[in-house]
């Protein structure tokens, strides 16, 4: 099994975990920062996050909302949906076949009574 490898470098002893990327003298040179703190203009601190939501958002329009790529994703979801409705037509066909025989059932129990052929007792 694949383990990935950690080496971990500390230049620093006065503050520990504080390696190369947090020891930069000037807060903004840090590297390990939110992607809210990396822009690369002073005066727009939002331009790094604009930038990733906009490389994001292209690959996610180029990349997975292509038809093709839709059609392949989604055809197992459809051929899944198109089995259950043919099970659930087949279970309908079934239970109007047997809600079928329960009334031809009852019709010739309706019928011999009529005609007297079974009697009913009455239970007053």
């Amino acid at each position: 099994m694949w383990r990935p490898r950690v080496t971990v470098i500390e230049r620093s002893r006065e503050r520990f975990a504080w390696g190369m990327a947090y020891s930069a003298p000037h807060p903004s040179q840090r590297l390990n920062v939110r992607a809210a703190g990396m822009s690369a203009f002073a005066d727009e601190p939002t331009h790094f996050v604009r930038w990733l939501d906009a490389i994001v958002a292209s690959h996610i329009e180029d990349r997975l909302l292509q038809p093709d790529r839709l059609e392949e994703v989604l055809a197992p979801v459809l051929d899944r949906r198109h089995e259950r409705g043919e099970r659930r037509q087949e279970h309908i066909a079934e239970l109007n076949r047997r809600a079928a025989e329960k009334d031809l059932r009852l019709k010739r129990l309706y019928d011999a009574i009529e005609s007297g052929v079974a009697d009913l007792p009455d239970r007053r």
